[in-house]
């Protein structure tokens, strides 16, 4: 998750902040909604004072509604790592007990992975953008380029949030894989009966917690990834 946290700063989106913010950490916090918010209106503005003469309705109506509908994601996503940061606590500890019953020490397998999807999704957005930018420029202009290039920030933004959920399925993934791994071996190994329920029991306490973890991802997760 260490990767992608600094990213997700940028806009706010770090779930695992803290918890108390002071009021410029509070300002801070919703700084680049406020900047995004002036960039969507300025833009807003530019289309229609130079760009939208001679466009049919329907695409006039279509891009304006775009536009304020991924600001409306965005403000959404903002609310829910607010409303949820405070429950991060817990979140982190449960997988700091789950760590320990297992013996996982890290998650370097998670993180390669991780690392991984983040560059092959950032080089595929940084050349879609810069394709499309290039098109755009050549065709009508830097100007008329620039101003439409706003879609390339949320189109950042939706990857964003996408990944921060596939690094919490994959923290969860990783965990169900290595208790099926120590079950398997606990099995076929020459270990007594009393020993096989003492960890059958530990890996059902992993395995109830393991589920709170899920429940708590869909919570934080679930209305920010349905409308994409």
């Amino acid at each position: 998750m260490i990767p992608l946290n600094y990213f997700l700063k940028i806009f706010s989106l770090n779930l695992w902040g803290p918890v108390q913010l002071s009021k410029i950490s509070q300002f801070i916090f919703i700084l680049p909604a406020i900047m995004l918010g002036c960039l969507v209106v300025t833009a807003l503005y530019l289309k229609i004072t130079y760009f939208y003469h001679g466009q049919l309705v329907s695409i006039k109506y279509t891009d304006a509604v775009e536009m304020f509908f991924d600001f409306f994601l965005y403000c959404v996503d903002l609310i829910s790592v607010h409303k949820y940061r405070l429950n991060t606590k817990q979140y982190l500890y449960n997988y700091q007990k789950i760590d320990e019953i297992l013996g996982m020490k890290c998650c370097l397998l998670v993180k390669n992975r991780l690392v991984r999807l983040i560059v092959v999704f950032f080089l595929v957005w940084a050349i879609s953008s810069v394709c499309d930018y290039a098109g755009w420029t050549l065709a009508a202009g830097w100007l008329s380029a620039t101003v439409f290039s706003l879609s390339y920030v949320f189109f950042l933004i939706k990857i964003l949030t996408s990944l921060d959920l596939t690094s919490q399925i994959m923290q969860i993934e990783y965990r169900l894989s290595t208790i099926a791994d120590i079950v398997s071996v606990s099995f076929t190994s020459q270990n007594s009966l009393a020993n096989i329920e003492s960890k059958v029991k530990c890996f059902v306490k992993c395995y109830l917690m393991l589920l709170d973890q899920t429940s708590f991802v869909n919570q934080v997760y679930g209305k920010r990834v349905r409308f994409f």
